[in-house]
């Protein structure tokens, strides 16, 4: 098989860019693609070739002035190097790498944009213009994405998208030098408390506001409290004059440019960055990598990285920075400062990590376009790469075909049905999923087709439209089921659950070979026999997640799947935008005897208060009457009427400590940690919440006993509050 190349094009190797090179080329680790990067300008050097993280890198060596105006001779040596191999797509770095590579071949150009203003130009919009059937543009931040978006209002918005800067979190977590050692390299006392700005000295950085917050915040701050700017640039001399009007004397350090300054982030306590409309904000991420707190102004792309509205201050407002540094100070102490820290670790490791991006690269509509325009060549390695790329041939033919997906009735059920739609479409299908729960998630699923439950007496009707019928049968439907209502429905379904009884299995094929016509059959056979058990075989600890996977893979016979559903968020929210409120959820759907006792929640409650969250217990409507008008409960016990309401609020908290119950899963789903209470002595039982960071605390014992083993007492809240610390 020839191979096949994505030539990558940067301007150059020198700053940030040398790592952009190696983010974008570490998207096809394992895939069938070979990466070239060439760099347009700067000289031949062994670490760029190395660090480039590229299968070949070609310098071509251009000097600046060779590339101003029409960038003839540049465009040349581009077309001379794509001629010379199979090249599926180029994906060029800043407007002038795209002109050269629009213009020196006939491939598939994805534009990626670090900065803001880059078509404010007429000129450069009407280049885009032109070529706008075959490029298409990522931007580094949603900020930036928005900016060309307004440029471009004919454009469809999956033809300019986001792609965030990334780190590779365990090579940089790897160099980062102890704490001590890096104070001892930077010459700082052990004791201080270090507020740190790294960058360029220049307006664009606005390290004056900085300076003037630190001042007026200085009398409020800790004694010992040391403000340290390390960079160098055409302000450094105007930076000094007014730390010195300011009088502030050996409390603040100027470092100058310091080589991988990064690796001694560690001897930092807060990281602040003043930029004026920071595109992305790479620097906060190895903040991040370090266990470093940030805070950012609230303009550009750096609102993004934080995550936390909190931290976030308005561009040039000293008396706002200055009020946000006593406060973080004042009501943060060395284990709250861990918590922000472990929360930064993990937005950092989930949002932008290689893998990350791998995934969301891999979903875009214009990647699969162009990946697809003239291969059937697909990724290996499923399990890394989200979904894979299917081809658009494959695709098209499916898309023709019809498929409904109806979810039982349950909350944990209904999360797993829309992670099985989602996996469906992102492999070609054309896929509704039914389910009145899975329906009250749809905002956070926009490009899923999700609808409620058909009225009971339309129910059977609904469906007769599609081509092909999964269902998990409602609870109302399967209080019908006796043995000939199962095999009518059998016939006409593929009816499936968790575990299933025999009496479900039948092999649609025969049907569907005589009632389908030949193009709608080949789209859907490998689907045609995936009726019965979801834990269709012997299964040792997986979860239920995990055992769906193996049931897509090897029963729906799903070419690449996985259990990233990727979320849309509404908007304002932000991802655990309250990381000490803790969601305490004291009920669930089963029997009671599934459930830790009320006054055992109540403690944990008061136990958490004193070591400094926030708890509030969330009940189903049903029991929230119950849980409000408790005598012993002083807690916040909000309401929420759907499950839309309840995602947001979990979205923006901390963690969830609950029984086995639907809102673990929820709140796993969103990605937020979760502590499970179970009543029997197994960790790894399969109803576990299983998408997102989570933990199960056992009984330390259970007795045999009448109605049920005992268990309830022999669950300790210390020994949940020690698994909550664990997780966060």
């Amino acid at each position: 098989m020839a191979e096949r190349w994505i030539l990558q094009f940067c301007h150059c190797h020198y700053g940030p860019f040398l790592d952009v090179a190696r983010q974008y080329s570490a998207l096809f680790k394992d895939s069938q693609h070979k990466v070239l990067t060439v760099y347009l300008t700067g000289e031949e050097r062994a670490a760029a070739r190395q660090e480039s993280s590229s299968d070949e890198v070609i310098f071509l060596n251009f000097k600046s002035r060779d590339v101003r105006a029409l960038k003839i001779g540049a465009i040349f040596a581009l077309k001379k190097i794509v001629s010379s191999r199979d090249i599926a797509l180029i994906i060029a770095h800043r407007f002038k790498p795209i002109y050269i590579a629009c213009l020196a071949s006939t491939l598939p150009v994805i534009g990626v944009h670090h900065a803001f203003g880059d078509y404010d130009r007429a000129p450069r919009r009407w280049f885009a213009e032109i070529f706008r059937k075959r490029l298409a543009l990522l931007a580094v931040s949603d900020a930036v994405r928005d900016d060309i978006r307004r440029r471009f209002p004919q454009w469809a918005a999956d033809r300019i998208e986001t792609l965030h800067n990334r780190l590779d979190s365990e090579a940089v977590r790897a160099e980062i030098v102890p704490r001590e050692q890096a104070r001892q390299t930077l010459n700082i006392l052990q004791d201080a408390v270090v507020i740190a700005n790294v960058g360029r000295l220049h307006p664009d950085k606005d390290q004056a506001t900085l300076i003037t917050a630190f001042a007026k915040a200085l009398p409020s701050l800790p004694p010992a409290t040391l403000l340290v700017i390390a960079g160098s640039g055409p302000l450094a001399a105007e930076l000094r004059k007014l730390a010195e009007q300011l009088e502030l004397g050996e409390r603040i350090r100027f470092l100058g440019q310091i080589p991988q300054a990064r690796r001694l982030f560690s001897a930092f306590d807060l990281f602040v960055l003043t930029s004026d409309h920071e595109p992305f904000g790479m620097v906060l991420l190895e903040a991040m990598a370090a266990n470093v707190p940030v805070m950012a102004t609230d303009c550009g792309g750096a609102p993004e990285v934080v995550g936390r509205q909190e931290m976030l201050f308005d561009l040039g407002n000293s008396e706002q920075l200055a009020e946000l540094l006593v406060k973080f100070f004042a009501k943060t102490d060395d284990k709250d400062r861990q918590g922000l820290s472990s929360f930064w670790a993990l937005r950092l490791d989930e949002a932008f990590s290689d893998e990350v991006a791998r995934r969301r690269f891999f979903g875009l509509p214009m990647v699969l376009a162009a990946l697809c325009a003239k291969s059937s060549l697909m990724p290996r390695g499923d399990e890394t790469i989200e979904h894979g790329i299917e081809t658009m041939k494959t695709a098209a033919r499916r898309a023709k075909a019809t498929v409904a997906l109806v979810a039982f009735d349950s909350l944990g059920d209904g999360l797993i049905h829309l992670m099985i739609a989602e996996n469906l479409r992102l492999n070609g299908f054309d896929v509704t999923c039914y389910g009145n729960i899975a329906y009250q998630m749809r905002r956070w699923l926009p490009g899923l087709n999700i609808r409620p439950y058909p009225q009971r007496d339309e129910f059977e009707h609904e469906f007769d439209a599609y081509d092909l019928v999964i269902m998990s049968p409602p609870q109302f439907l399967r209080d019908t089921m006796d043995e000939q209502k199962t095999e009518a429905l059998r016939e006409k379904y593929l009816l499936i659950c968790q575990k299933t009884p025999a009496s479900w299995r039948f092999d649609h094929t025969p049907r569907l070979r005589s009632t389908l016509d030949a193009e709608a059959f080949e789209q859907l056979q490998g689907l045609m026999d995936c009726s019965g058990s979801i834990r269709f075989k012997k299964f040792t600890d997986e979860s239920a997640v995990e055992m769906t996977l193996h049931y897509m893979r090897e029963k729906m016979h799903l070419d690449n799947v996985s259990k990233e559903v990727r979320l849309t968020p509404p908007d304002g929210l932000l991802f655990r935008r309250h990381p000490r409120r803790i969601i305490i959820s004291p009920d669930s759907a089963g029997p009671e005897k599934k459930n830790w006792t009320p006054s055992s929640f109540i403690e944990l409650c008061h136990r958490l208060q004193a070591r400094g969250y926030e708890p509030e217990i969330v009940v189903a409507p049903k029991y929230h009457s119950r849980w409000a008008n408790m005598a012993s409960n002083v807690f916040a016990t909000p309401c929420f009427p759907d499950i839309d309401q309840l995602s947001a609020h979990l979205y923006e908290s901390g963690a969830i400590i609950a029984n086995d119950s639907g809102n673990g899963h929820l709140a796993s789903f969103l990605k937020i940690p979760v502590v499970t209470i179970y009543r029997k002595k197994n960790p790894v039982f399969h109803w576990r919440p299983d998408w997102g960071p989570g933990i199960v605390v056992c009984p330390a014992l259970t007795i045999p006993w009448p109605g049920g083993a005992l268990w309830k007492p022999f669950v300790r809240p210390a020994e949940i509050v020690s698994a909550l610390e664990q997780l966060l």
